[in-house]
């Protein structure tokens, strides 16, 4: 839920077990053939300009948003990337009957080998994966078309989170294609109502992330299918929105290491 009050937006929701407040100050307003708004967002990684799009087609409903984010924590905006800075981020999230997914683009000031390493590396998957306020247990990866991956985090209460999938395809620095399930600490697919996740959840979800060389940096863009309608949508993307901003910190730690 929201409130408005004096051009301030006041957005707050339950993430992690936790409340989380963010302030959405509108700067402008415009567009006729479709509604359209631009506004600043003060968060975890400084205040960042942000266009958001609401899209009406014949077929459902979607949503886009793109931001400028800043490359240091406290700066307004940033155009002129530093070393593993993010050069923009647009998240788009569809909603169709049958289809729910969210894609993701990022453009990393990092060279593609190193944002492909990141995926792929279990020691450096550790370092930026799920919310900043998780502790990584385990992370195994059998890169190999056919393997399996399986992720431990534990969560700010104590309780242990675990996820699994199996890499479908592997393109070495181009293309990533694996499925994603919630787990058992034994690697055992089980399903979301294990978490007390709420929603239709299918016992496997897919995630495709593709790498391109662009402007001397990195162009990431991220497919996640199969996620339910609803506050389950958000909730993924705001999660993986917070990831990818942790690895964009580590691609710019390694450069600079």
């Amino acid at each position: 839920m929201g409130e408005t009050i004096r051009g301030i937006k006041r957005y707050g929701r339950y993430v992690e077990d936790r409340h989380v407040q963010n302030r959405w100050k509108y700067s402008s307003c415009t567009g006729r053939e479709r509604d359209g708004v631009t506004f600043k967002y003060s968060g975890h990684i400084g205040e960042v300009l942000i266009r958001m799009v609401a899209q009406r087609g014949t077929s459902g409903i979607g949503r886009r948003a793109a931001r400028s984010v800043p490359s240091k924590p406290g700066s307004t905006k940033s155009t002129e990337p530093s070393a593993g800075g993010v050069v923009m981020a647009e998240t788009s999230i569809i909603t169709e009957p049958g289809k729910q997914e969210i894609i993701t683009t990022r453009e990393f000031d990092a060279p593609r080998d190193l944002v492909f390493r990141a995926w792929t590396d279990p020691e450096l998957i550790a370092r930026w994966w799920g919310p900043a306020s998780f502790t990584a247990l385990v992370f195994r990866v059998d890169l190999r078309e056919g393997g399996r991956y399986l992720f431990g985090m534990r969560l700010p209460d104590g309780r242990d989170f675990w996820s699994t999938g199996v890499y479908r395809e592997i393109v070495a620095g181009e293309r990533l294609v694996f499925t994603d399930s919630f787990a058992d600490a034994e690697g055992n697919v089980v399903p979301a109502s294990a978490y007390g996740m709420s929603g239709d959840w299918p016992l496997e979800l897919l995630v495709t992330v593709m790498f391109e060389e662009h402007d001397g940096g990195t162009k990431m863009t991220l497919r996640h299918e199969g996620i339910p309608a609803g506050e389950s949508l958000d909730m993924t993307e705001a999660g993986w929105n917070e990831s990818l901003d942790r690895l964009a910190a580590l691609l710019n730690e390694l450069q600079q290491g």
